[in-house]
């Protein structure tokens, strides 16, 4: 196997922590990007392939002066998610996305893959496929489909390969209490009647280390310009 070099935004977040053990556990050199004095560093596992860089998120040009070696991948996930509603923030993350691509370019990636969401589609009442209309309804939504759709244009412009997973909801190690699948399973350990409504939605639901791996394959075998809906496909 060849070993590569990546770099990982958002890298003590659920997911982001998650591929960069992964990819460290195969091998891989690792730049993990995350928020200076991020409380979730124990995430990400002790080894010797895995170089942590406190950068915020607005001042990812600083990475190409911080890593001095060419890289190969650049996965962007960070991600402003205080309110999912305040405009300002999300446009915000639009230009940060598009910004990690110039950054990317400079460090010498080849390839760039966002994260997208399923918040792309909006309130679709059909099995989600790549084929359908994007109606996005939270400002959340609409500024993931914008990245996307931007970010893939500024890599076509630069020569970088760029893959966009829409990624659906996960759970697993790390996740945050508040989730369905974590809740439930907190609640019935400690004895509790999960406080549920009806239970009407359909929902698609996938295990993080599936997530992640779908990652990592995407990155090496994802077709540039793409969209790809990462989840169990029930």
């Amino acid at each position: 196997m060849e070993r590569k070099i990546y770099v990982v935004t958002g890298a003590t977040s659920f997911i982001g922590a998650g591929l960069v053990n992964k990819l460290s556990e195969i091998g891989h050199k690792v730049y993990a990007v995350c928020r200076p004095n991020s409380t979730r560093m124990y995430r990400l596992c002790a080894s010797e392939n895995i170089s942590l860089i406190e950068c915020e998120l607005q001042n990812l040009e600083q990475l190409s002066k911080t890593i001095l070696e060419k890289c190969d991948v650049f996965f962007h996930l960070a991600w402003h998610t205080t309110d999912k509603n305040n405009m300002l923030i999300q446009t915000e993350n639009i230009r940060n996305t598009v910004e990690a691509v110039y950054v990317a370019k400079k460090l010498g990636c080849n390839t760039f893959v966002g994260a997208g969401s399923q918040a792309e589609y909006g309130l679709a009442n059909v099995k989600l496929t790549e084929e359908i209309a994007e109606k996005p309804v939270s400002g959340y939504g609409m500024a993931k489909l914008c990245a996307g759709n931007m970010s893939r244009k500024v890599c076509a412009e630069l020569g970088i390969r760029h893959i966009w997973p829409r990624i659906v909801s996960v759970y697993g190690t790390n996740d945050v209490e508040r989730n369905l699948v974590k809740y439930l399973v907190t609640s019935l350990l400690a004895g509790e009647n999960p406080k549920l409504s009806e239970g009407k939605q359909v929902w698609d639901f996938l295990h993080v280390e599936d997530c992640v791996n779908a990652l990592y394959l995407l990155s090496e075998y994802g077709c540039d310009g793409e969209v790809y809906n990462v989840g169990s496909g029930d």
